[in-house]
This record gives C-alpha cells, sequence and structure tokens, in this order.
C-alpha cells in the first residue's frame, strides 16, 4: 500500500495543467447543491420566532431533501470517478465524464449511493464513532459500482468494506491531512473549495487505485 504523502503527490501530478477543468467541473458540482439549498436558507431566511412548519411545509422539505440527494450524490460520484479517470488514463474531458457516469446509469448509482447513505446514518445516529468507522468502511463504494455496475448495491458496498479491511485508519489520517487546507478555504469565502475538492477526490481515487493493487495482489475473495 502507498503512502497518503505518495497519493497526495500522485494526484498532485494528474491535476498539473488540468485545474481549469477540475475547478469547472467542481462549481457545477457546488452550483447544483446551492441551487437545490436556496429554498432551505430562504423558508430559514422568513421563519418567525415560534413558527412551527405544517404538514405540507415539512413534506416539501422533505422531497427537495431527497431529489437533492438522488442527483447530488450521483453526481459527486461522476466527479469523484472524472478525476479517477484523468488520474489512471490522463483523461481530462472532466466535465463530459462528470455528468456521463452520474446519469448514465442514473438508477442504480443513486439507490446504491442512497443506501450508502442511510446505512451510514442509521450507524451514526447510533454511535458517532461507529458511523465514522462505516463511512470510511463504504468510501470506496462510488468507485466500484462505476466499475463493476453489475454488482448490486449491497454487493458495491460489501466490496468496498472487505478492500477498506485494516485501512481505514490510514484513510481517516488521510482526510485529517486535508482538515487544515479546508480551514484555509472558508477563509477565502469558500472559493478555495473550487481546488480544494478535485484535490481531495483525486487522492481518494489514488487511495482506491493503490487498493485495487493490493486486493489483486492478495487475491481477496470478495
Amino acid at each position: 500500500m502507498k503512502t497518503n504523502r505518495v497519493m497526495k503527490d500522485e494526484a498532485l501530478a494528474s491535476l498539473k495543467g488540468n485545474w481549469p477543468q477540475a475547478v469547472l467541473a467542481t462549481f457545477l458540482l457546488l452550483l447544483v447543491v446551492a441551487v437545490f439549498e436556496i429554498p432551505y436558507f430562504s423558508m430559514a431566511f422568513w421563519m418567525s420566532p415560534g413558527w412551527t412548519p405544517s404538514l405540507f411545509d415539512r413534506s416539501l422539505s422533505t422531497t427537495a431533501w431527497l431529489v437533492m440527494l438522488l442527483v447530488v450524490l450521483p453526481l459527486e460520484a461522476g466527479l469523484s470517478n472524472a478525476l479517477r479517470i484523468l488520474l489512471t488514463n490522463g483523461d481530462n474531458n472532466l466535465v463530459s465524464n462528470e455528468f456521463k457516469i452520474a446519469f448514465a446509469n442514473w438508477l442504480h448509482n443513486a439507490w446504491t449511493l442512497l443506501l450508502r447513505y442511510v446505512c451510514v446514518m442509521l450507524w451514526t445516529v447510533l454511535l458517532i464513532v461507529p458511523g465514522v468507522v462505516k463511512g470510511l468502511a463504504y468510501d470506496m463504494t462510488d468507485f466500484i459500482m462505476v466499475e463493476e455496475p453489475s454488482l448490486t448495491a449491497y454487493q458495491a458496498m460489501k466490496k468496498s468494506e472487505v478492500m477498506m479491511k485494516g485501512h481505514k485508519t490510514r484513510l481517516f489520517l488521510l482526510y485529517l491531512g486535508m482538515v487544515g487546507w479546508a480551514l484555509l478555504s472558508i477563509l477565502t469565502l469558500g472559493l478555495g473549495f473550487l481546488w480544494l475538492i478535485p484535490y481531495v477526490y483525486t487522492t481518494r481515487a489514488a487511495f482506491y487505485e493503490s487498493l485495487k493493487g493490493e486486493a489483486q495482489i492478495n487475491r481477496i475473495d470478495y
């Protein structure tokens, strides 16, 4: 297994010369997120003290949240896999690949990612630490479901869990090492995330590719 430093260097090398495409693809993702979040911010702005949402308001909010999950989660997976393809094949058509991957097999992708989201949330409701552990265990699901679309949602999640066995701490430390950059991005009024997100996603892709190599060497039976 490669070190986190090596994987970060691989990500930066992959993004070198491709930052404009990566930033644009990230901007489009964040734009979609913003569009779906506008109703929530509007509702919060107009809410008066003591206001209790009606059944209609709660239904509308739940529906909007569900739609956001069904659109944003596949789009995030599309960006992650577009950056993985950039890393492995040098294909820098990031915007095209982002949307093509997200929606070419949309129903399968949406269901897989929604199931992962629900499972992680249920574990988190029980206790924070088990939720974090499960989140790390299922973190490779979006790569697996795209590379192996014949797998069911459960099989893709299970394969991720098997691949991540013994590597969750390493991935947690990888994310922890990005916290400083996230804080700096906040200081730039969020603009820094246009560069940080591609960096994080590409490093995740390098982590996944390293895991795949180890799985092949050790002949892990999924």
